[in-house]
């Protein structure tokens, strides 16, 4: 059995859960939520207190900012890569940005626009926050350091022709789009809970109280605000601000050319009661519903299953580290050396599938097979013109 401890760190606000993986699948062990004033002292009562000593984690970067560009397809990875880096690097003086200090990746996306190209989905961070959590967590097996708007799709088992959007509701909210099984985009929304979470904190006087308030609050459709007077103390401060996003989220959708058939909702906001009917009720002919992780059975279930939504960030953070982790949005200084778990290679070999041959080619083996073509070809013409002469 293998074990990793997913962290998801958000403002003042830390998100943790600790999962197991057997040959019956995964098992959430611990998990909670938290505020903190010191993230270091944070980090190290959680790892304390879940005995992730010797656990590897996962952790989630912070700030970062999204870019796409194109790149032509029959480049070799470390031509792509370069040809990236430029458009980065203009990109950061059109801007002005500093790109000294910033630390990127990316991954590459099908272009139906344009078979010759790739899309490029290009993820920045600050380096000096990437730092400071290296740093904090030098002594631990730090596996992973990821997007949480990318590894949150972890959750989900997606039929591959399925055009489907998770919105995570945190301090910030994100949106990922995933069109016909794979990522196209992630938008940030203006509109987001952070600042009602301070408005709430101004009357409570406690982080935590604050931020457990959204698990009590029921809202309804656009003409019904509550049915009781007494209760949903703090709905004048989340409705403005739930409805501004719902605008936000169709404004969103109305900009692609394929057809959301479903959205997902997780994050701090999937705790608020009805949130789901309300965004079906903007959205119209879109599906909507709670995102829960996938491989949780709500009937067997000792807490509610809100408390597992609410922790959603974490749990995807943890399921990167128990092999679901694209290694090409890793900001973890790591090697392929480094972290090794017995158990993870057994259990790989032990879930093998013969159905995932079938499984369409990733990028990277679409680019091989292409290169492989090329050489093969260019072989055969010189055999013939060769025997020609």
């Amino acid at each position: 059995m293998s074990s990793c401890l997913g962290v998801f760190v958000d403002k003042n606000l830390i998100k943790y859960a600790k999962l197991k993986r057997n040959k019956d699948g995964f098992k959430v062990e611990s998990f909670n939520v938290e505020t903190f004033d010191n993230l270091e002292d944070a980090l190290k009562k959680v790892i304390i207190e879940t005995n992730s000593q010797r656990v590897p984690i996962s952790i989630n970067i912070s700030n970062e900012l999204y870019n796409y560009f194109d790149v032509f397809s029959i480049l070799e990875k470390k031509d792509i890569t370069k040809s990236l880096d430029i458009e980065f690097e203009m990109l950061c003086n059109e801007k002005g940005y500093d790109k000294k200090y910033l630390e990127s990746r990316y991954i590459l996306m099908d272009n139906k626009e344009d078979y010759e190209k790739y899309k490029a989905l290009y993820v920045s961070t600050n380096k000096k926050e990437i730092d400071k959590k290296i740093e904090i967590l030098s002594n631990n097996k730090l596996i992973s350091m990821t997007p949480v708007s990318t590894s949150i799709t972890n959750l989900l088992e997606a039929e591959e022709n399925e055009n489907i959007a998770i919105i995570n509701i945190e301090n910030e909210t994100q949106i990922t789009t995933i069109i016909d099984g794979q990522i196209s985009r992630v938008d940030i929304l203006n509109s987001s809970l952070g600042n009602v979470v301070e408005e709430i904190n101004k009357i409570e006087l406690s982080w935590k109280k604050s931020y457990d308030v959204f698990k009590n609050i029921t809202i309804y459709d656009h003409e019904v605000k509550s049915l009781d007077e007494n209760e949903n103390e703090y709905l004048e401060y989340v409705m403005p601000v739930i409805e501004k996003m719902a605008k936000e989220i169709k404004k969103v959708f109305n900009n692609f050319k394929e057809k959301i058939t479903k959205v997902y909702i997780t994050g701090m906001g999937a705790t608020i009661s009805n949130i789901d009917l309300y965004f079906q009720d903007y959205l119209k002919n879109v599906k909507c519903e709670i995102l829960k992780p996938f491989f949780i059975d709500p009937g067997s279930l000792k807490v509610p299953t809100k408390e597992y939504i609410e922790v959603n960030s974490a749990i995807a953070l943890a399921l990167d580290g128990l092999g679901f982790m694209n290694k090409d949005l890793n900001f973890a200084p790591i090697s392929k050396f480094d972290n090794i778990d017995i158990d993870n290679i057994m259990n790989s070999a032990e879930k093998f599938d013969i159905n995932e041959w079938k499984k369409p080619f990733s990028i990277e083996e679409k680019m091989l097979t292409r290169g492989i073509a090329v050489f093969l070809i260019a072989i055969i013409g010189f055999s013939i013109f060769s025997g020609v002469i």
